[in-house]
């Protein structure tokens, strides 16, 4: 274990010089990867790459709800997916991986995608860019099997979709509550 201190602090610096090291070498970053990771780096690198990407998509639909919604889901879409992980990595590795190592896997992993992901029909990349990146992060970080990554990534895919699918029909309810 490294006995370094820990710099929680964030910079416009520090965001650039992650984006490059996981878009350049994202196995050596997650592996190099200081322990313990807080969350205030990890949720503040996402947090930097979704204002952009919402601003970015606000540039193609100039509407303010509109990147209100961008925003939301480029926050909210790596929470779950990070809460999913940790439990299938729990349980599939019987490791005790604490949840911000998994959160911070995910929160650089997301955010580094976000950067394209506001572009139209640009998913169709991001989306399994991101699923890789977490992939690598999961066997580079967390040392298990490339078998057990895909397994937990199917199966997050899986659970993440049942839950947007419950919660789609409960949003419009709760939407019809107000608009009429």
């Amino acid at each position: 274990m490294d006995d370094r201190p820990i710099d929680k602090r964030f910079s416009l610096a520090f965001y650039f010089g992650t984006l490059k090291s996981v878009l350049v070498g994202p196995g050596e970053f997650f592996e190099s990867l200081p322990e313990p990771q807080g969350l205030q780096k990890p949720f503040a690198f996402l947090l930097v790459s979704s204002l952009l990407h919402a601003a970015l998509g606000w540039l193609l639909i100039p509407s303010f709800w509109w990147a209100m919604v961008m925003l939301t889901n480029a926050l909210i879409s790596p929470m779950i997916a990070a809460a999913a992980g940790y439990g299938l990595i729990r349980g599939v590795t019987r490791q005790q991986v604490p949840f911000n190592e998994v959160f911070a896997l995910y929160g650089y992993a997301i955010g580094t995608t976000h950067l394209i992901s506001w572009i139209p029909m640009a998913n169709w990349i991001a989306e399994p860019w991101w699923w890789v990146l977490i992939g690598t992060g999961m066997v580079r970080r967390f040392r298990i099997s490339g078998f057990q990554a895909l397994f937990i990534i199917g199966f997050s895919i899986v659970l993440i979709r049942v839950f947007f699918s419950i919660l789609t029909p409960l949003t419009l309810e709760i939407k019809s509550w107000f608009v009429s």
